[in-house]
């Protein structure tokens, strides 16, 4: 049976215009909506796909991942979703490959494929990646991260789970896209609204925008560009897993 390649991501947001294009889509344990698996490809070129959706923040993420690899087999795991960017050379839509995860033969597979892949106008760099342990957001807050660790862009989870990959000997990279760029502010306290699941509480986020609406036209101006400019990223996965996975 062919061994199917995970990808992952810590919300579903963030990988809707990647699951738009499998096909047989289905839930890996019935009634968990956070594993998914389906098919890219059609016939003999066709790849098993299985899609993690494990939480915000490092913890909660190793957690999904280790309960995923009781059910799932893969042979090589895409670490994905957003980033926030931490250098003003970085913009909205830009993809990173992470230089300190995953071995250098794949990275450079990876790279010479996103390469391709991207969109005019958008560059693929090959920089470090932090993770952190909090949202951070804010040109003041990301300008400090930045100088401190010398990364060129930060998420929540990449660490965490390329070290559980490492110890299992499970083959990986990381690769992501830049969501927010330095200059951005997310206007919610994100973190103060994220549950035990490591999902944000829609509920609770509704709330408190119905007592600060001047908030709103923030949220509605970042979902409007990410969806802009970060739409073309599922092709990039598409063609990350058909061109540079042995099939």
């Amino acid at each position: 049976m062919q061994k199917p390649v995970l990808v992952t991501a810590s919300l579903p947001f963030e990988l809707a215009s990647f699951t738009s294009l499998l096909r047989k889509q289905s839930e890996v344990i019935p009634g968990r909506k956070n594993l998914l698996s389906g098919v890219l490809g059609v016939g003999d070129n066709s790849q098993n796909v299985v899609v993690l959706f494990t939480g915000i923040g490092g913890p909660i993420a190793k957690k999904s991942l280790l309960e995923a690899l009781s059910y799932v087999f893969p042979k090589l795991v895409l670490i994905s979703g957003t980033a926030g960017a931490l250098n003003i050379q970085s913009k909205v839509g830009d993809i990173i490959v992470d230089c300190t995860q995953g071995s250098k033969t794949l990275r450079d597979q990876v790279l010479k494929t996103a390469g391709e892949a991207a969109r005019p106008g958008f560059k693929v760099w090959h920089k470090p990646l932090h993770t952190a342990n909090q949202v951070v957001t804010g040109f003041g807050n990301k300008t400090q991260v930045g100088q401190l660790t010398k990364a060129f862009a930060v998420d929540m989870e990449s660490s965490d789970l390329a070290q559980t990959l490492n110890e299992k000997g499970i083959e990986h990279v990381v690769v992501r896209v830049i969501s927010d760029g330095l200059h951005d502010n997310f206007p919610i306290p994100f973190k103060k609204y994220i549950k035990a699941n490591g999902y944000p509480s829609i509920t609770q986020l509704t709330g408190h925008l119905l007592v600060h609406p001047w908030k709103i036209p923030g949220v509605i101006l970042l979902g409007r560009q990410f969806h802009a400019k970060c739409s073309g990223f599922g092709y990039i996965l598409k063609e990350i897993i058909e061109k540079t996975v042995d099939l």
